[in-house]
This record gives C-alpha cells, sequence and structure tokens, in this order.
C-alpha cells in the first residue's frame, strides 16, 4: 500500500478543484491558481494565503471563511459569491468583480472600491 505523502494529497485536492468539488478546509496557500475557473465551487475555509487568483472566477462560490490574507485577487471575479467571515488583509484586488457579493462588510467594499475594485455589495 502507498503512503500518501504530501504531493499526492495536493494532487487529490487540485484534481477535486478542477471538477469544481468542494474542497472546503483545504490548503492552498501560495498556489498559483491565475484563470481557474472556480465558480460556484464550495471553497468554505480554504486557505488562499499568497496564492495568486489573478483573473480566476470565483463568482457564486462559498467562501465563506477563506482565508485570503495577501492573496493576489487581481481582475479576478467574484461576482455573486458569499463571502461571510473572509479575510481579506492585504490582499491586491485592483480590477476585481466584487458586485452582488454576499456578506462583505461595509468598510472592506470601501477599501475595495478605494483599490480599484468593482463593488455593488449586498447582506
Amino acid at each position: 500500500m502507498r503512503k500518501a505523502t504530501p504531493g499526492n494529497q495536493l494532487q487529490r485536492v487540485l484534481t477535486r478543484l478542477r471538477g469544481k468539488e468542494s474542497v472546503r478546509g483545504a490548503d492552498l496557500r501560495g498556489l498559483w491558481l491565475c484563470y481557474w475557473n472556480l465558480s460556484g465551487t464550495d471553497l468554505r475555509r480554504v486557505n488562499f494565503h499568497s496564492a495568486n487568483l489573478s483573473h480566476a472566477d470565483l463568482s457564486g462560490a462559498d467562501l465563506r471563511e477563506a482565508d485570503f490574507r495577501h492573496a493576489r485577487l487581481v481582475s479576478a471575479k467574484l461576482r455573486g459569491a458569499i463571502v461571510d467571515g473572509a479575510l481579506f488583509t492585504g490582499a491586491p484586488v485592483q480590477g476585481a468583480d466584487f458586485s452582488e457579493v454576499k456578506g462583505l462588510a461595509p468598510h472592506q467594499a470601501a477599501a475595495f472600491a478605494q483599490h480599484g475594485a468593482k463593488v455593488d455589495a449586498t447582506d
């Protein structure tokens, strides 16, 4: 029997992610996921700390309690995503689309708009 290695585990998570299957709670920090289509995916509590999600499509994804601290979200699409409790400290958001996002705090929406993101948040 083969022992599971961190590389094998990551490969399984990425395979699930490509299939838009839930990867709830996965550790994806530091990964380059530019241009990935993750729309509608269950990404609750995923650690995206310092990941590059530029131009990624996260529209309609469940991002509750996800960690996007220092993650690159430049030109990412988050339209209609659920972001309650998600952390965005230090994340570049220029050109990102946060339209119709659910759970975005007013101070977050204002900060994103100030940094060049499209924001039309709803609760």
